[in-house]
C-alpha cells in the first residue's frame, strides 16, 4: 500500500467528470444484455462494505445488500467477460487522455429497488481503497439511485463530516470518473434494479 501511495501522482484539482457518449455503437447494448440477459453469474453480498471500510459520518446510511459479478481482482480473473470489462475502461481513458497504469478491482453491483425506505437515502459513505486511486463507475441500465460524491476525501481520520459535491444519476452506457479517496455513495433505487460496473485503478492524466 505504501508504494501505491508513492508512484500514484493525483492532480490536487481533479474531483470528478461524467460522460454519457465514449463507448463504440452497439457496446452500450452489449453489456446491458451479457450481464442481464444471460447466463452471467451474481452472488449475494450480506453487506456492502466491510468493517475496515466502515467511517463514522454526521450521515445515517440505509444498510442493505446487492448481488455481485466479480470481473477482476488481486491480478486473478473470475469473469468469462473480463475481456468485455478492459475494453470499456480501455475506451475511456484513451478518450480522456488518461494513461491506465494497473487495474485493481472490477466488480459489478446489482442493487434491488426497496419501497420501503426514501429514494433520497443513501446506503454507507466509504471509499474503495485506502489510497491513492481512481474510481470509475459504469452505469448498465437507467435506473434510479443516484451516486453522491462528497467534498470530503479519505485520510485516515474515523470520524467525518460530509458535505456534498455532487449527485450522478444512472444512465446506461454514462460513467464517472472520481477522485478514489473522494467519499461516495449511493443512493437507495426504489423503481428498479440499479446495475454498475465499479473499476478502482492506478492511472494518471497524459499531459497533452
Amino acid at each position: 500500500k505504501n508504494i501505491i501511495r508513492n508512484i500514484l501522482p493525483m492532480s490536487d484539482n481533479f474531483t470528478y467528470l461524467v460522460d454519457d457518449d465514449f463507448l463504440p455503437e452497439g457496446m452500450v447494448q452489449e453489456i446491458h444484455d451479457t450481464l442481464l440477459n444471460s447466463d452471467a453469474e451474481w452472488v449475494l453480498g450480506r453487506q456492502l462494505l466491510s468493517d475496515d471500510y466502515r467511517f463514522k459520518t454526521n450521515i445515517d446510511p440505509y444498510v442493505g445488500s446487492q448481488f455481485n459479478h466479480l470481473f477482476f481482482i488481486d491480478s486473478r480473473i473470475f469473469s468469462p467477460y473480463w475481456e468485455m470489462g478492459c475494453q470499456l475502461i480501455e475506451h475511456f481513458c484513451r478518450k480522456h487522455n488518461i494513461n491506465l497504469m494497473a487495474i485493481m478491482r472490477c466488480k459489478s453491483n446489482l442493487t434491488f429497488p426497496d419501497t420501503a425506505v426514501s429514494p433520497r437515502n443513501t446506503q454507507t459513505p466509504h471509499v474503495d481503497h485506502p489510497w491513492n486511486h481512481f474510481t470509475l463507475l459504469y452505469y448498465i441500465n437507467d435506473a434510479d439511485g443516484e451516486t453522491i460524491l462528497y467534498n470530503e476525501k479519505f485520510d485516515d481520520e474515523n470520524e467525518v463530516v460530509l458535505t456534498e459535491l455532487a449527485r450522478v444519476s444512472p444512465k446506461a452506457g454514462r460513467a464517472v470518473l472520481f477522485d478514489g479517496l473522494l467519499y461516495h455513495s449511493p443512493t437507495v433505487p426504489s423503481k428498479k434494479y440499479r446495475a454498475v460496473i465499479n473499476f478502482t485503478f492506478l492511472g494518471e492524466f497524459n499531459d497533452s
